[in-house]
């Protein structure tokens, strides 16, 4: 684990893509239904800061770049274990879910300042992912959830020319949050 953890940090950065290749198959290969380990789960929050950003962080992180296959690794560690994702781990002061959702508004934020519009289409790629593996586990937090949506949305339509297939997958992800809490 070391060595995953030493590529995401910033100066790991060089080694990043490998680190996050790495932790891509060992969470895939997984057997499902078992716990990760409190050592996995401490690479998902240096991921989500050094790639999303800290709060506020309006540009990302130091590897924004490599948002699409950050995403694919936070996919996974929803789809395999959602027990863990709703607690706080060792040394945070947040749900790894919390943790989640702030990464996602980091990167809704970066987006907007963005001309095609994917790292905002790669983070509701996240937030459809939490509804797919925990549906009824995440009741509580569908306001913030649905609010956090709509107001991007609200922010999008009143662009003069909005990117129709980011507009497409907001509208989608509405609707799938809207689906989820019925």
């Amino acid at each position: 684990m070391p060595i995953l953890m030493h590529g995401l940090t910033p100066d790991g950065v060089d080694s990043i893509e490998d680190a996050l290749g790495c932790t891509t198959m060992l969470l895939y290969y997984k057997d499902s239904g078992k716990l990760l380990s409190p050592a996995m789960w401490k690479l998902l929050p240096q991921l989500m800061i050094i790639v999303g950003g800290k709060p506020g962080d309006v540009d990302g992180g130091f590897a924004f770049e490599y948002m699409n296959i950050a995403v694919t690794v936070i996919q996974n560690f929803i789809a395999k274990d959602t027990a863990t994702l709703l607690t706080v781990g060792e040394g945070e002061t947040a749900t790894y879910l919390q943790l989640v959702f702030q990464f996602v508004q980091n990167i809704l934020v970066a987006n907007h300042n963005s001309k095609n519009k994917e790292d905002g289409i790669l983070a509701l790629n996240v937030v459809i992912a939490l509804f797919e593996n925990l549906p009824g586990q995440i009741d509580f937090a569908l306001n913030d959830l649905v609010g956090m949506l709509l107001a991007e949305l609200s922010v999008l339509i009143k662009k003069k020319k909005p990117n129709q297939k980011y507009l497409l997958s907001l509208i989608q992800t509405i609707a799938i949050a809207m689906y989820n809490s019925c």
